[in-house]
């Protein structure tokens, strides 16, 4: 077999081989808001279910199918919540801190020796370094660093 070696020039974060890419510099921005955006969506699957699963638990619901279709809903959706904002809770504190998994786990070590904060450059040009100089283009899914 051959096997082909991509070294990573930028910051490299870990590799995401169910999406068949990296998550690094080029598409960091991209990552953290499908994270953002699939805890939204998971929360408002939750939110919205909660009702019936209320009912599902005073058998206020007809006598259905249906009724496990709404419990299996409603705990896929509130523990895909969990792991969600874990995940993006872990990323936006790297972003603050300007790190890498790497990094985060090892120092990186310099000449005059390791420095865990030795690419922070403050929480305002971590957040434009990864995110870009437009603040209005933040939430959305395009290219602007």
């Amino acid at each position: 077999l051959d096997v082909l070696v991509i070294t990573f020039p930028f910051s490299y974060l870990h590799p995401r081989c169910r999406v068949n890419n990296c998550v690094g510099f080029a598409n960091y921005k991209f990552f953290m808001l499908f994270l953002a955006y699939s805890l939204l969506y998971c929360l408002f699957i939750t939110a919205t279910d909660l009702q019936y699963f209320i009912k599902f638990w005073l058998n206020g619901l007809p006598d259905t199918q249906a009724k496990f279709h709404i419990l299996f809903l409603f705990f896929s959706a509130s523990t895909f919540s969990v792991s969600l904002a874990s995940l993006l809770t872990y990323h936006c504190w790297l972003v603050c801190k300007n790190r890498s998994t790497l990094e985060a786990v090892r120092s990186p070590v310099f000449r005059h020796g390791t420095d865990k904060n030795g690419f922070s450059l403050g929480l305002s040009k971590n957040f434009r370094q990864v995110f870009g100089d437009e603040v209005k283009y933040w939430p959305i899914p395009i290219f602007s660093g």
